[in-house]
């Protein structure tokens, strides 16, 4: 997945399409940063980022939530984390047409200036920075109508902007309204939201933010913006042309969300599944031995404290899984570690009374507390001058504001360092990688098995083909039919001709009617989540005669993903250094895509995991891959109005053999985790080199050996024989291979 009428008359959907649309429509330690401007309070508004007046209640640190006070009460989880359906605003909801983007905008300025805010900035995430909120926190999807996963709105009182990346530019402009502005993020000549606030804010005005899903990172760029000069003709401080003061910008914390306020009743309740025990032998160490790990971190970094925030990490860390949030088995919680004592914040009534997940956490040493208790234990370990240790990438300003303590008299103590619990994560055990391996063999019996269906289908009727949102559920209902499947592990996107260029496309979402056909090009980017792994693959295919360009544009994905794939590279190689492998076979064609090349996945986890990837950006400097770690290879080409390309394998990180050990060694490569055919008619095999045929007929070998038996055991015979054909060595083209022939170039 991208660093996101009837298919044929008279036929009949295998089962499980009720359900799989019933999910796709759940939710289409460093200085002083609040510098700069003195922030207050907004009308019926929170906590101060200026000084603070009110202290906690005294008393011993850890100990269980009963009322909200001190720092925990300027910053409510409540605000964002209410039980209650409508959401907890400052009323029972707006009146106005709030079905529409026009009208929505109209009510939440109505709220905002009734707060007096001239600004207010709607993040995607949840308290925990979720990639994917669950649908409660899906506030910027509600107000925008853009559904991507990936985007920040800011609505002012003139002005609506939806700032999102080059996987979604096509998507956003057929999702938002004209009362929206689209902001390419990462485009020349686009301005940051920082930048937006610090050139369009008037002196004096305030800007709202909820603090408890805005990280803290966010939280200072946005805080730097307001504190400069300019913004609406006036400066943030200092004189104006005739000497008088100038009234500085506000960034002020909310106490209710003012989105939840519009939203009102239709705003969904919090998810209420139940915690499940994540068994030993898939996570191939116990909790006990986890925490032992964390701490020895925590020693080193001198934190008393480390709170754990991302959703992912509390569920590794506990070895527990949930169903909290779409397509990602993990659970709407916290997790606190101390040198002795871990706690675990969750809604009462997740771990059951009686059940493996009580008994488990109880074996573990784990308690359990209430969800919102989170924020008065964090204060209090800061009343007692106690070191917290905060993600500043991933933990939210509510959260960083408690370890700070009262008037931040507990500030220079925070540790504001990446999560210890991240880095381990991301490099997997023995037996966490021996469940991938395992998820990935029974995922591609069920992938076979559905190409095979889906070919067989368009060429029974090549006009009629199947519709976009049926092989998506069908794909489902072939997964489903899988040992230890839970649930697709992101929605699908099945994309034919032009709306495979849309990166992360969701038919469902876009209403389509559009079918997957003998005529056009179809891109399906899917995954499952499996009891013991997670998988994601991306196959491009077309089921009549491709177009010389069309194979030319293919051959030279797939190019770049061999190129990658055969990368050789020695310890502290990080996937900003890899990344250009995988274009340069397209930029030689004047060819590119607008995403990463390559992002971490988790085991039995989330699609999408840090800290490594391989991208083109900085960020995927920070991280040098290690042996264990997951990590796709999903380079493409998308041409608008026409066609998408992606070809994507989860790879893991093995060391490699090599004749010399320069710098003692280490050398690592890939190895393929996806074991499913390439479409052999899209391949220009001219175009390749030798060894670059060599490379697709050894993995298709490895692919057969590994895929065919479970395939045969299904007593599928025509997929088999499906296999088979499409596993074979590709055929000789009688002349010279490589760039010598260059289908891209002359068409």
């Amino acid at each position: 997945m991208a660093p996101t009428a009837a298919f044929v008359a008279g036929a009949s959907l295998p089962g499980r399409a009720a359900g799989a649309a019933a999910r796709r429509a759940a939710c289409r330690g460093g200085p002083a940063w609040w510098t700069g401007p003195t922030a207050r309070p907004s009308s019926g508004g929170g906590g101060m980022l200026g000084r603070r007046s009110r202290r906690p209640a005294a008393a011993a640190p850890m100990r269980p939530a009963t009322s909200a006070s001190g720092a925990a009460g300027r910053v409510r989880m409540a605000a964002s984390a209410s039980a209650s359906a409508a959401g907890g605003g400052d009323s029972s909801g707006e009146t106005g047409d709030t079905a529409t983007p026009a009208g929505r905008l109209a009510a939440l300025r109505s709220v905002l200036a009734r707060r007096d805010l001239y600004a207010f900035v709607i993040p995607s995430a949840d308290p925990h920075n979720s990639e994917a909120p669950p649908p409660a926190f899906c506030r910027r999807a509600w107000a925008s109508g853009f559904t991507g996963s990936a985007g920040t709105a800011l609505v002012t009182a003139t002005d609506a902007y939806l700032w999102t990346d080059g996987r979604y530019f096509l998507q956003a402009e057929a999702q938002l309204s004209p009362e929206w502005t689209l902001m390419r993020a990462g485009m020349p000549g686009t301005p940051s939201l920082a930048d937006t606030l610090a050139s369009t804010v008037p002196p004096g005005k305030v800007v709202g933010i909820d603090a408890t899903v805005q990280s803290v990172d966010e939280g200072r760029a946005l805080a730097a913006a307001l504190s400069g000069g300019g913004g609406g003709g006036g400066g943030g401080g200092g004189d104006g042309d005739g000497g008088e003061e100038v009234p500085p910008r506000r960034l002020s914390y909310v106490t209710s969300n003012p989105v939840d306020e519009v939203w009102g009743a239709g705003r969904p309740p919090l998810p209420g599944g139940p915690v499940r025990v994540h068994p030993a032998r898939v996570a191939g160490e116990d909790v006990a031995a986890k925490v032992a790990r964390m701490r020895s971190v925590m020693s080193e970094r001198r934190a008393d404290a480390l709170v754990v925030c991302m959703l992912d990490e509390v569920a590794w860390l506990l070895n527990i899984r949930g169903e909290d949030v779409p397509h990602t088995p993990t659970v709407l919680s916290y997790a606190l570690l101390t040198a002795d004592d871990v706690r675990f914040y969750v809604q009462p009534g997740k771990v059951l009374p009686g059940s493996d997940a009580e008994r488990h956490l109880a074996t573990s040493g784990v308690s359990v507390h209430a969800y919102e208790a989170i924020m008065e234990d964090v204060a209090a370990l800061a009343a007692d001058g106690k070191s917290v240790w905060v993600d500043a990438a991933s933990a939210s300003v509510a959260i960083y504001e408690a370890a700070a303590g009262v008037d931040r008299a507990n500030e220079a103590a925070v540790v504001t360092a990446p999560s210890p619990v991240s880095a381990a994560k991301a490099v997997k055990n023995a037996a966490e990688l021996a469940g991938m391996r395992a998820a990935h063999v029974r995922d591609a019996v069920a992938l076979v098995r559905f190409l095979t269906w889906l070919a067989d289908t368009v060429a029974a009727a090549p006009t009629e083909g199947v519709r976009e949102t049926v092989a998506a559920d069908v794909l489902e209902t072939y997964r489903a039919g899988v040992p230890h499947f839970l649930t697709p592990s992101f929605e699908t996107i099945s994309g034919s001709g032009a709306n495979g260029a849309i990166i992360h496309y969701s038919a469902a979402g876009a209403g389509s009617t559009a079918a997957v056909t003998a005529d056009d090009m179809y891109l399906l980017d899917s995954g499952g989540q499996y009891v013991d792994g997670t998988t994601d693959v991306t196959r491009t295919m077309h089921h009549g005669t491709p177009s010389a360009y069309q194979r030319g544009c293919f051959t030279r994905v797939l190019q770049g993903h061999i190129a990658l794939a055969s990368a050789v590279f020695p310890p502290g190689t990080t996937g900003l250094m890899l990344d250009a492998l995988a274009r340069l076979p397209l930029w030689r064609a004047g060819l590119d895509y607008r995403h990463g090349t390559g992002h971490g996945v988790g085991a039995a986890l989330n699609v999408h995991e840090g800290p490594h990837s391989i991208a083109p950006r900085p960020a995927a400097n920070g991280t040098a891959l290690a042996v264990g770690m997951v990590v796709s290879n999903e380079p493409g080409y998308y041409e608008e109005g026409a066609f998408g390309i992606r070809i994507e394998n989860l790879v893991e990180v093995v060391p490699a053999e090599t004749a010399g050990s320069f710098g003692g060694g280490g050398y690592m490569r890939f190895r393929e985790l996806t074991l499913v055919p390439l479409d052999r008619g899209l391949i220009d095999v001219a175009l390749l080199s030798d060894a670059e045929v060599a490379w697709v007929d050894a993995y298709h070998a490895r692919v057969w050996a590994e895929v065919a038996p479970g395939v045969e055991a299904t007593g599928d015979t025509r997929a088999l024989d499906w296999l088979r054909c499409h596993t074979r060595p590709l055929e000789p083209v009688g002349e010279v291979r490589g760039e010598g022939v260059a289908a891209v170039a002359a068409a």
